[in-house]
Parts: C-alpha cells; structure tokens; sequence
C-alpha cells in the first residue's frame, strides 16, 4: 500500500515532537523497550568508526515513525525508489543544527553537523549492489538495509526510535559516572529555582522563542491561576489582531504582549497599540530580551498618556524586570504543572526545532534540579 507523505516542513516539526516525546519516555523508564531490529542499534552504537551510521540510522528510522509514506532507504528526493524524500534536511534541522544531539544526547554521536556529506550519506539511497563505498564498510551497510528494510510501519519504526534512544541514554549515564561533582543545590524549590529556569529559558532558541516561551510560562502561572488562558503563538507569524501572546478572559481578549529580542523603534510600539486598541485591547505590553539591545530610552520616553483617553494602559519592559515584578507576587509553582504547560505551549506554538529541543533540555535540566533538591 503506497501511503501520501507529509509536506517536508511538517515531517520535520512532528518529527522534533516525537523525538523529544520518546527522549522523555526513555528518562522517565528504567525498562528497556523493544525492537526487532535491537541488535544492529547495539551494533551502530557500540562502535567508534560508525559516526556517520548512527546518524543515518536515526534519521532514517525517524524519518519512518513520522511518515508512514518515505522509503527509510531513501536520501534524496531524486532517488528513483518509491517514498523519496529528503533525510538530510530532518537530519540537520531536527538532530544536529536542530540542537537535539547537543542539547539531549549530549553530543555522543559525534557532533557532526552535516553528517550527510559523508559517505554513505551522499547517495540517493541505500544499496547492496552499490560498490563506491569502502570495503571496510559494506558489511555495516548491507546490515543496515536488512534492518531499514523491517521497518515497514511507522509503528515498529517508533519502536526502534526509542530503543535507539534507551541505549543513548545508557551511554550517556556510563560517562556520568566516571565524572566527579554530585549536584549540592538548596534544600526546597523556591520560586527562585523558577525564576532562574525562565530566565535561562529565556535565552535559548532562535528568533526569540525561548523569550516567548518564558514570558508565556511566567503569565501562565500569574494570569492562569485567575482562570484566563494564556496563548502563545508561532513566533514571527502573528496575523494581525493577534500578538505574540495573547491572554483571554474567557472569549475577551485581556492582554496582548509583543516580544522583542531585536532592536525595535518607538514607531513599532506605537503601529501596534493602534491596531490592538482598534481590536478594543484594553492591556497591551511589549516585552524585550537581551539581543533588543538599550530599549530603556524608549521605554522612559515613549507617550503612555497618549492612549489614556481611550483607555489602553501600555508597558514597555525588559524580561528581566518583568520576571523580577512577577516573581515576587507568586509562591512556587508545581514543577509538573510547568512542565506540562511547556511541552503544550511548544507545540502549539509550533516552535522550531532548533528551540524546541534546547527549551525541552532546558526544561528537563529544571526538573532534574527540582529532584535534587527534593532528595536533600
């Protein structure tokens, strides 16, 4: 049965989603999962002269797991084979300059960023009958093609994701070991373990999502406890009447928040309180990051009264002085609550891979903190 593919640029967001959702469930299990093919992830893994393997390995079976129509032998789009699609571009955006090698594994493949230059990865496809290839190799790779060629279903390619990612996890907790330093942190979460948590959150990424993320997370726990729904949006593609954050009270629209982690013009503030005033926002903020570069002087001399006879109050402040503001006000959230709020927020923010797995690393370096102190 021939199954329609995925458009590339949503192959490559579900497939950062599903890798850092099985990442979790292999952090979370002490069980070590199945698959039929565990014996040549073993193999791949186990090896310090098959860099280029383990990543073809992975992005292939991953590619599988979020697309049940792309042949897990194929490279490039060009090849003749049925299912053609592009491996390298999940590769790079999701694993290597996506960040989830660095950020989750550590960089225990080999750091590689474009591991597709690397033969075998420069062929159209996997093949048995291909004999420009080393000799010393094509008993790895002809192991490799009986083993993609099981994956016939995005099931058992899953199951091998994630068995992939238990035997990285074990390699990872092996080199731990061998390293001095336990963690000797405070005795209770306090919400300045919280605050720290966004105020690293808030760096992390492109474009100024992590900023995004963190100033969502921080209203979330203020705002949602009050009953109103905090939305974060797709960074760089709010349509108009909608800012990067918005915040409802049930279908009235409370707050709209820009963020800003660029340099930005007073004209830019004032274009947006006219279209959110026009829209009948009665709070708009605008909130910037360390990349906006010195925004105080237009935050001290932009013209709030301007707006006062219509009834919009306006803020302009930096990240840092809303989280100190907030921070005091707010007793230490639940850590699971926060978690489960990000992950939320990510997806349905769509947030790019490239910050979507540092901001979930980000994430889990919180938590393991929380555990910590929790065992002191």
């Amino acid at each position: 049965m021939v199954h329609a593919q995925l458009a590339p640029q949503e192959r490559i967001t579900e497939a950062a989603v599903l890798l850092n959702d099985l990442w979790d469930e292999v952090l979370l299990s002490d069980e070590p999962p199945e698959s039929q093919i565990s014996a040549l992830i073993d193999e791949v893994l186990g090896r310090n002269n098959a860099k280029t393997y383990k990543y073809i390995l992975l992005t292939q079976l991953l590619g599988k797991a979020v697309d049940e129509g792309v042949n897990p032998l194929v490279f490039q789009v060009s090849s003749p084979l049925a299912g053609a699609w592009d491996a390298r571009g999940l590769c790079e955006q999701v694993i290597t300059k996506g960040g989830f090698e660095e950020n989750a594994l550590l960089g225990i493949l080999g750091r590689t960023k474009e591991p597709y230059n690397n033969s075998p990865g420069q062929k159209t496809h996997l093949d048995k009958g291909d004999t420009q290839v080393r000799k010393s190799d094509i008993p790895m790779r002809n192991r490799l093609i009986d083993a993609l060629k099981q994956m016939d279903s995005s099931a058992k390619a899953t199951e091998a994701v994630r068995y992939f990612l238990y035997v990285c996890r074990k390699q990872i907790q092996a080199i731990e070991s061998e390293e001095p330093g336990a963690w000797d942190g405070p005795q209770d979460v306090s919400m300045a373990r919280v605050a720290e948590f966004l105020r690293t959150l808030s760096r992390v990424g492109r474009s100024g999502e992590g900023l995004s993320l963190a100033t969502a997370l921080l209203l979330d726990q203020v705002l949602g406890e009050a009953g109103m729904d905090v939305v974060l949006r797709q960074i760089n593609s709010s349509k108009r009447h909608q800012g990067d954050i918005d915040v409802y009270q049930g279908s009235c629209r409370y707050l709209t928040v820009e963020i800003k982690d660029k340099p930005f013009t007073s004209e830019i503030v004032s274009s947006y309180v006219t279209e959110a005033s026009k829209d009948g926002v009665s709070r708009v903020a605008f909130v910037y990051g360390a990349n906006a570069g010195d925004a105080r002087a237009i935050a001290t001399s932009f013209d709030r009264a301007a707006w006062l006879k219509d009834g919009v109050l306006v803020s302009l402040l930096s990240f840092e002085e809303l989280l100190e503001g907030l921070s005091l006000g707010l007793v230490s959230p639940s850590p699971e609550r926060v978690r489960e709020t990000a992950i939320a927020m990510i997806r349905e923010a769509n947030m790019a891979p490239e910050s979507a797995s540092p901001a979930r690393q980000c994430l889990r370096d919180f938590l393991d903190a929380v555990k910590e102190e929790r065992k002191g």
